[in-house]
């Protein structure tokens, strides 16, 4: 399944021991069970899992579908759809009782910000996190469950504050029952998500064609909206968008 492709690429690319027989190996026994199709990230080591994957496909690249989740900037040298997919929504998020609120940067000197280590945030809070006269004041984690333990760690006050997809947190905060628990805060940064496709697949142009054709069709007939529903989501690219909960409202 693409949660369980997603799940193996980021242990590919959070094991620094990790080559390219291992990955091969770990690639087909992971596949053994499943269908021709999955997602990696960019975010997922910088392109390590991508490569060790790809390597790993050598001689059977007919036989599955690799997505990866990238902005523009981070493989410039793809073939993209025009129609964006759906939003990057990076998003500050506080336990629903603390009253303090996003001013910029030297807000965040009030506590500590929890960030999963290697995402990448925006130029702005890229920088500030880098900066290593800001270390005191960041939590950063890793592993297949960072989004989940920061969540705890707001929800207890062991961090002041978190960033991430808004869509993604939302929804995690939801199915651990965290919901009522957290607030968004401020809406960061929005960057578009196109789908890319290799300029060395022939298809690559047909498949970007079909791909702006469907998801516009898709906004239209309402079927977008109703992937969004199952997660309890406000499709912004819809027609006919459902009215965001009070955890999604962003001002």
């Amino acid at each position: 399944s693409d949660k369980q492709m997603a799940f193996m690429a980021r242990l590919i690319a959070e094991d620094f021991e990790m080559n390219e027989n291992k990955a091969e190996r770990f690639v087909r026994h992971t596949l053994a069970r499943q269908s021709g199709g999955g997602f990696i990230a960019y975010v997922y080591g910088f392109g390590h899992s991508e490569d060790l994957i790809g390597q790993a496909f050598k001689g059977q690249r007919d036989k599955v579908v690799l997505g990866t989740k990238a902005g523009m900037t981070d493989a410039k040298d793809l073939i993209y759809a025009s129609v964006p997919t759906v939003d990057m929504r990076n998003t500050i998020f506080v336990r629903k009782d603390d009253l303090w609120s996003y001013q910029g940067l030297p807000s965040l000197e009030q506590g500590i910000l929890g960030v999963i280590r290697n995402y990448n945030y925006g130029s702005v809070l890229d920088g500030y996190i880098a900066n290593p006269k800001n270390k005191t004041k960041l939590a950063i984690v890793s592993g297949v469950d960072s989004l989940d333990r920061l969540l705890k760690m707001l929800s207890l006050g062991r961090v002041k504050y978190i960033i991430d997809d808004q869509f993604v947190t939302t929804y995690r905060a939801k199915a651990m029952n965290l919901e009522e628990n957290i607030r968004i805060e401020k809406l960061v940064t929005k960057v578009p998500l196109y789908f890319g496709f290799s300029p060395k697949d022939p298809k690559a142009h047909y498949f970007v064609a079909k791909t702006n054709e469907s998801l516009i069709r898709m906004r239209k007939d309402g079927s977008m909206q109703q992937i969004f529903d199952r997660y309890g989501m406000a499709c912004y690219y819809c027609e006919a968008s459902a009215t965001p909960s009070l955890l999604q409202k962003v001002h």
